[in-house]
């Protein structure tokens, strides 16, 4: 008799979490969440779930509340709209490991993923719905294989994944005409495409300064590939002379 009234109080205890929208009611399914659809809500799950989310420094109202928006989530951010969207996701330097999930994806409302200074591992997924994102900031984590496709990105105006373990070849950044920040230095990477080379950054990849033009007006890397006589970093040094001063616009440019 005791043993059934135990289960049976343990039954009202879960019935109660399931109407009161506890953690107990949506952790797993997103029952009772609200402002955002449920799309959106298993999205975030997963991201929790993925990156260990018990483990975080920080998991402010993440399996608290059922407002994730009013009442926000630990780096959650969102826009005015009914429902809501999420606009923004920053957890840097908050202790998230394990993968990146894919379902990340359905979060089409997103103008910046701020992951960086982390323990994040696995591959960085396809991003190409993700056509609001300004910023993407995924540095100093364990990430490894390629770069993903960017080329729908095309609001882009920061991107960041260096100090990663990327492989391969940087993908076509030449639809990303409103970039002003990027840097993929620190990665295995090779550098074979139009990029803006500082000369005082070294290591694996390159890194940007901030640009002062689109990347479709920048000059190909030929100091690593073709240029003899001087070395790499005068060569990029020359290369940015050029760019910095309008050479396709000089008088003589021989």
């Amino acid at each position: 008799m005791k043993r059934f009234l135990s289960s049976l109080a343990s039954s009202v205890v879960l019935a109660s979490g399931l109407a009161t929208g506890t953690s107990v009611a949506w952790a797993a399914t997103c029952t009772g969440v609200t402002e955002i659809n449920s799309t959106q809500c298993n999205a975030l799950l997963s991201l929790y779930n993925s990156t260990g989310g018990a483990s975080w420094t920080n998991q402010t109202n993440w399996n608290t509340t059922t407002t994730p928006c009013s009442s926000p989530w630990k780096g959650i951010t969102c826009d005015s709209s009914t429902p809501k969207n999420v606009t923004g996701i920053d957890l840097q330097s908050n202790k998230l490991s394990g993968s990146i999930p894919a379902s990340l994806t359905n979060l089409t409302g997103l103008t910046t993923l701020n992951l960086n200074n982390n323990q994040l591992s696995g591959v960085i997924p396809t991003l190409s719905a993700l056509t609001k994102l300004t910023t993407l900031d995924l540095s100093s984590n364990q990430l490894a294989n390629a770069i993903p496709a960017l080329e729908k990105l095309t609001g882009l105006t920061t991107l960041k994944l260096n100090n990663n373990q990327l492989t391969g070849a940087i993908p076509t950044l030449s639809a990303l005409t409103q970039l002003t920040n990027i840097d993929v230095s620190k990665n295995p990477v090779s550098s074979t495409t139009q990029l803006y080379l500082d000369p005082t950054v070294g290591g694996y990849g390159v890194a940007l300064k901030p640009l002062t033009s689109p990347l479709n007006n920048l000059l190909f890397d030929k100091c690593r590939t073709a240029v003899t006589e001087i070395s790499i970093d005068q060569c990029q040094a020359l290369f940015s002379l050029y760019s910095e001063t309008k050479g396709s616009s000089w008088t003589n440019k021989n």
